[in-house]
């Protein structure tokens, strides 16, 4: 079973040790940081960053897998960013490649994980 999951005290030296992730504490520009699991395994994660009135898409990091499996991880990330209240994450210094720099999550939400389009 594949799945998007919360960060937990229990992952963070496995992240710690296997991916270049920052875990500092922002208080003026809160991250998210959500893990993706492969099973039972961590395959990588993504964090979201709060600035000002809009959320971005700050960290994307996932194990060599498919196209259609890292579409999957985006888009429950951006159900993450879609039910904290934003219409769009940015995509600023192209963290997720082949995406736009605004990535409207109604548009991204579109066709199914099997589908490589966003």
């Amino acid at each position: 079973m594949i799945a998007l999951k919360e960060l937990n005290y229990d992952d963070i030296g496995y992240l710690r040790e296997n991916y270049p992730i920052n875990l500092d504490l922002d208080m003026e520009c809160p991250i998210f940081t959500y893990v993706f699991f492969d099973e039972e395994n961590i395959v990588g994660y993504s964090q979201l960053q709060v600035v000002k009135n809009e959320i971005k898409l700050s960290d994307f990091q996932c194990d060599k897998r498919s196209e259609n499996l890292r579409l999957f991880y985006l888009k429950a990330t951006g159900l993450k960013a879609f039910n904290l209240g934003y219409q769009y994450i940015l995509n600023e210094n192209n963290i997720y490649p082949g995406m736009a720099e605004k990535i409207i999550l109604d548009e991204l939400f579109k066709g199914n994980c099997n589908d490589s389009r966003a």
